[in-house]
C-alpha cells in the first residue's frame, strides 16, 4: 500500500522544519558560547584562528559598551542624540559580527578535515592564514569607520570618545601582521581628519565641566580597555606558545620510543637464536643428569637455568610486542589486584615488595601490560636503590577519579640534581653496568600517554618516593578507564 502523497509532503515539510528548528538552535547556542564563554586557545588551533576568535570577542564587548553608553548618554545625561541613527550602526556592527563567528565556524571545519589540522594552511579555504588576516584586517577598518559613523552623528571631533580610536590602532598591533597594523594606524588618520573636515551634523551640548568629564572618562577606558585586552591576548598567545613547545618535546619523546623499540626488536631478533640453543643445551643437560644419577642440587641448577631462559624469552617477546604495537598493548579489562600481581610476578626479587592495594573490585578498562611494564620498571629501580632485603612498598589506590600508585623505598635516595634528571633518558646512578638509564624514561611516556604524571620525592638518606597520578573518567559498564585512552578512542 502505497503512502498518499499529501502525507509525504507533509512528512516532509516537518523533517524540514525540524531541521531548520536545530539549526537554529546550533546558531543560537554557537552565538551564546561566543558571547559568555570567551575564547579558548588550544595549542591545537592555529594563531590566525586565534586572533579572530579574540577579535570577535572584542567585538562583543565593544558593542555592548556602545550600548550602554549610548542609554546613559541619552537618558541619564539628557543630551540629545539620534538613537535610530546610532543603534542602526550598532546593528551593522553585531550582524557582521555574527558573520565573522560563522566564517571561524568554517575556517575550524576547514582545518579538521585537512591532512594536518595543526598547520596553519596557506591553500585554499577560509583556514589560509593569509585570508583569515585578510578578514580580520577588513573588520578593523569597518569597526573604524563605523565609529567614526557614530562619532560624527554625536559630536564630531569634540566627541572626548573621539580617543577610542586609538584602541584599534593598538588591538591591530597585537593581532594583525605589521602591514595591516599599518594600514589601520593610516585608515584612523585619515578617519580623524575626515572627522575634523567635516564637521559635527549635529553639535552635542557639553558644557566644558561636563566636555571635561568625558575626556577624562574616555581616556580612563581607553587606557584601561587597551592594557586588559592586550595582556589577555599576549598571554593567551603566550599560552598557546608553551603548549606547542610541551607538543613538540612529547612527538620528540614518541620518536625516541619509536628508536628505543626498534632497537628493542633487533636485539630480541638477535638473542633469539642464542636463547632457544641455551635452553635446548639445558634440557639435554638435565636428562643426562638425571640419567646418571646427578645429585638433586644439580638438578635444580639446570631446571634454573631452563627457568631463567625461558623468562628472559617473555622478555623479550614483550619488547618485541611493545615495538611493534606501543608500550601499552590493548586495553583490557582488569583491577588493581591483577596490575599488582603481574608488576611482581616476572621479578626476581618479588620477596622485597609489599603489595597494598586500596579499593579492591573496581574494573579497569586500560592497556594492563604497558601500565604493569611501566610501574615494575620503577619497583625494580626501587629495589637496586634499597639495601639487601630493604622493603619496598607498592600500593595501587583508585581514589575518586583518579588512579594513584605509590613506590616508596628505604634507599640511599638522590639529591636536587639528580632527581632533576631521574627522567631523563640514559641518566642513571646505579654503577656502571648496572642500567642502561631507561626505565624511568619509558615509565613517565608511558604514563603521560594516558594523561598522567609521574612525580619523585627524594633525599639523601632518606629513600625516595615515586607517585604516579593518572586521571580516571566512568564507563558505561560501571568501572574506570584512562581519560586521554577513552577520548583518543572516541
Amino acid at each position: 500500500m502505497s503512502t498518499p502523497p499529501q502525507a509525504e509532503r507533509s512528512r516532509s515539510d516537518g523533517s524540514d522544519r525540524l531541521r531548520f528548528g536545530a539549526r537554529v538552535l546550533s546558531a543560537l547556542a554557537l552565538l551564546r558560547n561566543s558571547i559568555l564563554q570567551g575564547p579558548k586557545s588550544p595549542a591545537t588551533r592555529p594563531r590566525s584562528e586565534i586572533n579572530l576568535q579574540w577579535l570577535i570577542h572584542l567585538r562583543w564587548v565593544a558593542i555592548a559598551g556602545q550600548a550602554i553608553t549610548v542609554l546613559v548618554v541619552r537618558f541619564v545625561l539628557g543630551l540629545p542624540i539620534p538613537l535610530a541613527a546610532v543603534f542602526g550602526v550598532i546593528g551593522i556592527e553585531f550582524g557582521t559580527n555574527a558573520i565573522l563567528l560563522v566564517m571561524l565556524r568554517w575556517s575550524s571545519r576547514a582545518r579538521h578535515g585537512s591532512e594536518d589540522p595543526t598547520a596553519e594552511a596557506s591553500g585554499v579555504g577560509w583556514a589560509s592564514r593569509e585570508r583569515l588576516q585578510a578578514v580580520q584586517l577588513g573588520a578593523t577598518l569597518l569597526d573604524a569607520g563605523l565609529l567614526v559613523l557614530l562619532l560624527e552623528v554625536t559630536g564630531g571631533i569634540y566627541n572626548p570618545f573621539c580617543v577610542f580610536l586609538v584602541l584599534h590602532v593598538a588591538l591591530a598591533a597585537v593581532l594583525l601582521p605589521m602591514r595591516h597594523s599599518m594600514v589601520t594606524s593610516a585608515a584612523v588618520g585619515a578617519a580623524l581628519v575626515g572627522i575634523m573636515g567635516i564637521g559635527p551634523a549635529e553639535p552635542l551640548e557639553l558644557t566644558p565641566r561636563l566636555q571635561g568629564w568625558g575626556s577624562v572618562v574616555a581616556i580612563a577606558l581607553t587606557s584601561g580597555l587597551t592594557v586588559f585586552f592586550v595582556s589577555r591576548v599576549t598571554a593567551a598567545l603566550v599560552r598557546r606558545s608553551e603548549q606547542l613547545e610541551g607538543e613538540r618535546e612529547r612527538r620528540e619523546r614518541r620518536r625516541h620510543l619509536e628508536a628505543l623499540g626498534t632497537l628493542a626488536a633487533g636485539a630480541a631478533h638477535e638473542l633469539g637464536t642464542p636463547l632457544s640453543t641455551i635452553a635446548i643445551v639445558a634440557k639435554e643437560l638435565e636428562r643426562r643428569l638425571a640419567g646418571e644419577g646427578a645429585g638433586p642440587d644439580d638438578l635444580l641448577d639446570a631446571r634454573l637455568i631452563r627457568d631463567e631462559v625461558a623468562r628472559c624469552r617473555r622478555i623479550l617477546g614483550r619488547m618485541s610486542t611493545d615495538a611493534g604495537g606501543g608500550m601499552g598493548g590493548q586495553i583490557a579489562d582488569t583491577d588493581l589486584t591483577e596490575i599488582g600481581d603481574q608488576v611482581t610476578g616476572e621479578m626476581a626479587a618479588v620477596s622485597q615488595v609489599k603489595v597494598r592495594v586500596i579499593g579492591e573490585g573496581v574494573r579497569l578498562e586500560l592497556p594492563k601490560e604497558g601500565l604493569a611494564t611501566s610501574i615494575r620498571a620503577i619497583v625494580q629501580n626501587a629495589i637496586d636503590a634499597s639495601p639487601p632485603n630493604g622493603e619496598v612498598r607498592l600500593t595501587l589506590e583508585r581514589l575518586g577519579a583518579k588512579l594513584t600508585v605509590t613506590v616508596e623505598d628505604d634507599g640511599k635516595g638522590m639529591d636536587p640534581s639528580e632527581v632533576e634528571r631521574a627522567l631523563e633518558p640514559f641518566f642513571t646512578t646505579k654503577d656502571v653496568g648496572g642500567g642502561m638509564g631507561l626505565g624511568l624514561y619509558l615509565a613517565s611516556s608511558f604514563i603521560e600517554s594516558l594523561g598522567g604524571e609521574l612525580e619523585i620525592d627524594s633525599e639523601p638518606g632518606l629513600g625516595t618516593t615515586v607517585k604516579v597520578v593518572i586521571p580516571l573518567i566512568a564507563t558505561e559498564y560501571g568501572g574506570y578507564a584512562p581519560a586521554v585512552v577513552v577520548s583518543d578512542a572516541g
